[in-house]
C-alpha cells in the first residue's frame, strides 16, 4: 500500500505525467515518507496491511470509522481511526487493538508502526 503507492508514482513521473501531487487523491507526502521508512527498515506492506486490518475490526466494533490520519516520519508510521468518542472509550479501544495485534500476530512490528484510534472531534 505505501510502497505500492510510491512505486506507481515513480512510475507515472517516468512516464511524464503531470501535476501528480495536485491530481492524487491521497496525501503523497506522507505516504511518501510511510513507504521510504518502511523500505529503510525493511518492513513488509502486506505485514502492515494485515495488522491495520486488525486494527480497523478493531475500531469498527466500537464506533463507525471511515476516516483515519497517518503520519510518517523518521521514527516511524503512525495510523490512527479518528472516533468520536470520549477518552476512557478511546483509551478501551487502543487497548483492546493492542491485544488483538499481540494475540494475532507473533510481531506486532510496533517499534516501527503504530496503530490507534484518537478524537476526531474534540467537545468544548
Amino acid at each position: 500500500m505505501f510502497i505500492s503507492a510510491k512505486r506507481a508514482y515513480q512510475d507515472l513521473v517516468g512516464l511524464g505525467v503531470d501535476n501528480i501531487e495536485e491530481r492524487s487523491y491521497i496525501r503523497l507526502p506522507i505516504t511518501l515518507a510511510a513507504a521510504d521508512y518502511m523500505i529503510e527498515h525493511g518492513i513488509d506492506e502486506r505485514a502492515v496491511a494485515d495488522r491495520i486490518q486488525v486494527a480497523h475490526a478493531i475500531a469498527k466494533q466500537h464506533a463507525r470509522t471511515n476516516t483515519f490520519s497517518v503520519l510518517a516520519n523518521e521514527f516511524g508510521v503512525t495510523i490512527e481511526y479518528l472516533i468520536d468518542a470520549e477518552i476512557e472509550q478511546l483509551v478501551d479501544i487502543n487497548l483492546d487493538i493492542s491485544e488483538a495485534l499481540c494475540s494475532k500476530f507473533e510481531d506486532t512490528l510496533s517499534e516501527h508502526i503504530s496503530l490507534g484510534v484518537t478524537q476526531a472531534n474534540v467537545k468544548e
